[in-house]
């Protein structure tokens, strides 16, 4: 399936932290698709703000593992074409029968493709790109 390709890809940048609260993507590889690996979505918690800078990158695909998440950051900067080049993959996030809880929940407007295919998602804005749970 497309999530478990994307999380097997070599990551080839990582974020930094210019600031207290800003999480900075900028790819600096050569290549036009860049990865980010997270092994849980607990790298955010000290994050208030995103940044992405895509460079000559045509892709973003962030993989985020874990089977939970609450994302509810500020995207700063242009947001405009993240929908069309950041892919968001939450490729452990998986609705559990035993436990009906919400597993990924999105408090703000979000930015880039979210695939999460077997997540039970809920989304209190707008997602700027598409969505598969």
């Amino acid at each position: 399936d497309l999530s478990a390709y994307l999380a097997g890809l070599t990551p080839t940048d990582a974020v930094t932290f210019p600031k207290n609260n800003l999480m900075k993507f900028e790819p600096t590889s050569a290549g036009k698709v860049a990865v980010f690996n997270f092994a849980n979505a607990d790298v955010f918690k000290d994050a208030g703000q995103l940044q992405f800078l895509t460079g000559a990158a045509e892709t973003i695909i962030v993989n985020v593992g874990g089977q939970s998440a609450t994302l509810a950051k500020n995207f700063i900067n242009s947001s405009a074409d993240l929908g069309s080049k950041v892919i968001w993959n939450f490729y452990e996030a998986a609705y559990d029968p035993a436990n009906p809880a919400v597993n990924l929940n999105f408090k703000t407007a979000f930015y880039g493709t979210v695939l999460a295919p077997y997540a039970y998602a809920t989304n209190n804005n707008h997602i700027e790109g598409s969505a598969v749970f």
